[in-house]
């Protein structure tokens, strides 16, 4: 599986497993959803940076 779909597929994963813990509204857990895979996906973009710029 490439790289980037297996990324993917984590991110959503944990977005609804988190989006699911807990008492919440229907909107709530799609804001929590949401939340969760973009900061998934800001990481992802961070930590390849960071690895371009220390491996070049």
């Amino acid at each position: 599986m490439p790289h980037l779909t297996f990324t993917l597929l984590v991110a959503v994963l944990l977005s609804i497993v988190m989006a699911l813990l807990g008492n919440r509204s229907p909107r709530e857990r799609l804001y929590v959803a949401t939340y969760v895979f973009l900061c998934c996906a800001a990481a992802t973009v961070v930590g390849s940076w960071g690895m371009y710029l220390i491996h070049g």
